[in-house]
């Protein structure tokens, strides 16, 4: 027997020594070739020659194999029986491989083939836990020789690929390239492009948190909610929006078409207008369901049975329609028309910046005036302002009036009045004027004096006419009276002569 070491015990069942080789025979395949054992319970290591020639080593128990050399093909298999590989490695439960290096390196595991082509893992000082390195294209098959990922050396004359990370089983079919920060959808090679396929099979899709939202429950897609409640819906806050931004080149243009061919352009004009929008046919706009509120016509559309370029309104209903600088108010035809209503249901009414002004409170109208302080108003107070007409009749019908009295004593009445020559205190109207004042006339016929809110009188001359027309038929009954007395002293003094 021949010592191999001082701290173990070798026992040999047959031996023979051969040129310094040293052989162990052992009697049955069931019995182990060597033994060790330092003489410590249950701590004796085997190694025992199969029935196929295999070369097994166990501890502790015969049964108990730690790996095995196969004597047909020199297959090495740890932890299994059966290596089908050059090295198998078999763990079960939280065991498996551990690399451990010391302070100076890297722990580094290195793969190489008969091409020189060789890989390297290891834990990356610089990198993170686990590196990876080749000095050629890395490829990831799964089930098969299939290349589902494919890492590229960009230094590689013979990558064909256009980024350093491509996901899909060949480049020459679509597969995906990851560069930088950008993801393409890549053809048959790198300057063909494929369609890119976010979630196709289910589930919905989210970008940058929520940022932009796929529903595909619904087939509906949001920016800004990941609950959807149309086709396409921007939800923003604050002063957020919708900004389409062209170029210095040309316009930002948003087209929309439905299936007929029917588009709209909405963009940013060169010719200085914030928006326009083109249609080749009319643009209705609708508010909440299908009825028409604004049309838009197309003066080339011979179908239309519009009668201006706007209208507000259903067309077959009352509705606005502006053509030119006119407005019209039309019926269920453009040959109708209709009543035309100005702010019908409250607030005052300004037209051409006050030239006339309609106080919905008080039911006044003022021209020129934005504070009427009578039914109908010209000018303001005292400007001179002047209105003609060739006629302006005022109600006096029987009809309209009760307890008539007759006027007396107006020719007295009217010798306490005054007429004057005057001069407008305000306004443009520099010329001189006939008139009385308010003040004295009031003192004698109120009925011809109104004071407004504010505190000013106007005269209503026309009913001087009425106070004039008593006063020369008063005149007029003197003057008779005179004619009378003057005949009778004429012939009194005829007789008296005689």
């Amino acid at each position: 027997m021949k010592t191999i070491c001082t701290s173990c015990i070798i026992i040999v069942v047959s031996t023979s020594l051969t040129a310094q080789n040293l052989s162990v025979n052992a009697p049955n395949n069931n019995t182990p070739a060597i033994e060790i054992w330092d003489g410590t319970p249950n701590e004796v290591f085997y190694m025992t020659v199969t029935d196929l020639g295999d070369l097994t080593f166990s501890a502790n128990n015969i049964n108990n194999e730690l790996f095995r050399l196969t004597d047909d093909n020199g297959f090495l298999g740890l932890g299994t029986n059966n290596p089908s590989a050059q090295l198998q490695v078999h763990t079960s439960g939280n065991n498996g491989i551990h690399l451990q290096g010391d302070n100076t390196g890297d722990v580094r595991y290195s793969l190489n083939n008969f091409n020189g082509a060789h890989y390297f893992f290891d834990d990356m000082s610089e990198a993170g836990n686990l590196g990876i390195e080749s000095a050629n294209e890395m490829k990831f098959n799964v089930g098969g020789p299939n290349t589902v990922m494919r890492l590229i050396n960009s230094s590689s004359n013979q990558a064909n690929a256009d980024g350093p990370v491509n996901i899909g089983s060949s480049l020459s079919l679509p597969h995906l390239s990851l560069d930088d920060n950008g993801v393409q959808a890549k053809g048959s090679n790198p300057s063909t492009f494929a369609n890119l396929f976010l979630n196709f099979w289910g589930g919905d899709v989210s970008i940058g948190q929520g940022i932009f939202y796929a529903d595909r429950s619904t087939s509906r897609a949001a920016v800004g909610t990941t609950t959807p409640d149309a086709k396409l819906e921007v939800k923003f806050v604050g002063n957020d929006g919708i900004l389409i931004n062209g170029n210095n080149t040309g316009d930002a243009r948003l087209s929309i078409e439905n299936g007929g061919g029917t588009h709209y352009i909405f963009d940013d004009d060169d010719d200085g207008h914030a928006l326009d929008i083109e249609s080749a046919n009319d643009i209705v706009f609708n508010v909440n369901g299908p009825t028409e509120r604004v049309r838009l016509i197309d003066s080339d559309n011979s179908s239309s049975t519009a009668d201006g370029p706007v209208n507000f309104g259903a067309l077959n209903g009352a509705h606005l329609t502006f053509d030119l600088n006119e407005v019209q108010s039309k019926g269920n035809s453009p040959s109708s028309f209709n009543n035309f209503y100005i702010n019908h249901w409250g607030g005052d009414v300004s037209i051409g910046n006050d030239v006339i002004f309609m106080d919905r409170s008080t039911r006044r109208v003022g021209i020129d005036e934005d504070s009427p302080g009578v039914k109908f108003q010209v000018g303001s107070i005292g400007d001179g302002s002047t209105a003609e007409a060739n006629a302006w009749n005022t109600f006096s019908d029987r009809r309209y009036k009760k307890e008539l009295m007759p006027l007396s004593n107006t020719l007295d009445n009217i010798t306490e009045l005054t007429g004057y020559y005057y001069y407008h205190a305000q306004g443009d109207d520099h010329s001189r004027q006939i008139g009385v004042i308010a003040q004295e006339l009031e003192l004698v016929y109120p009925e011809l004096v109104n004071t407004n809110d504010i505190g000013y009188k106007s005269v209503d001359y026309g009913k001087m006419t009425a106070i004039l027309l008593e006063a020369v038929k008063e005149l007029k009954a003197e003057l008779n009276d005179l004619k009378k007395e003057c005949h009778a002293l004429k012939a009194q003094l005829e007789v008296e002569s005689n």
